[in-house]
Formats: structure tokens, sequence, C-alpha cells
């Protein structure tokens, strides 16, 4: 991969799982400046991105670590977006960071909580009778 991402500067990056299979050359074309943030992300594997170049980035309460994915595939439709969800006992597990107007839900649907809420797409933790029409069966 050439790089993570286009610009440099002026962006915020929370509660997301950066994940490559292959090494990364660079962060962006630019240098990320200090309007740049990544707060309470996972970085997996670290060897592809503790050597990047972050710049005068705002960092904090990141980590690196295996995201324990469900069953990442490649693949469209939900069935396989859902394999990207996290198993028990993953670090992504409550590693978030509350942000306002979030829009309550995950990806799925299924409503935020009101503490610390999963890194990525989807909560690990269904709260029961939030209301989503696409929340997981069977207590899975």
């Amino acid at each position: 991969m050439d790089k993570l991402f286009w610009e440099g500067s002026g962006a915020v990056f929370s509660n997301n799982i950066f994940y490559t299979a292959s090494s990364i050359a660079m962060l962006s074309d630019k240098k990320p400046d200090n309007r740049t943030r990544f707060y309470n992300n996972c970085f997996y594997p670290s060897a592809a991105f503790a050597m990047l170049n972050w710049g005068s980035a705002v960092y904090s309460d990141n980590f690196y670590g295996d995201p324990l994915f469900i069953n990442p595939v490649a693949g469209s439709g939900f069935k396989t977006a859902e394999g990207y969800g996290i198993k028990p006992g993953s670090p992504c597990q409550k590693g978030g960071k509350l942000i306002g107007s979030n829009g309550g839900a995950d990806f799925s649907g299924n409503i935020l909580p009101a503490d610390k809420p999963d890194v990525g797409a989807f909560q690990s933790a269904i709260i029961l009778k939030a209301g989503s029409t696409l929340a997981k069966k069977g207590g899975q």
C-alpha cells in the first residue's frame, strides 16, 4: 500500500481499526500536523504502523494489537461486513472514546453504550430492546 490516507492535516480519527495485510510506505502525502488527531484507534499489525512518520499529529490512547476479527474475508454484503466484528477478548472492547453527536448506533444499527464504546464499526455487546432491525439474532 502506498499511503494510508491522502491529506495529512486537519482530520480527526477516533475509534477506528486500521488493519493491513501488507506494508504501508507512508502515512499520507503530507506530514500530519497538529490539526490531525488520532484518538482510541487500533493499529494492526504494529510493524506496519509503528515506523510511520506521524509528524506532529496529536496521538492519544491508541494501541497496537490484533483486533480479533470474527471472520475477516473478502466479499460484499452485510454478512461479509459482520465478519469484521470483534471476538470476546479483543483489545478493542470498550477501548473507544465517547463521541458527541455520534448518531447513537453502530454499523448494524445497534445502540451505542452511554460509556466506553468498542473500537471498530460493530459493538460486541448488544443492548437488548434497543430497536435495531439489524441486531444479532440468537444471542450471537
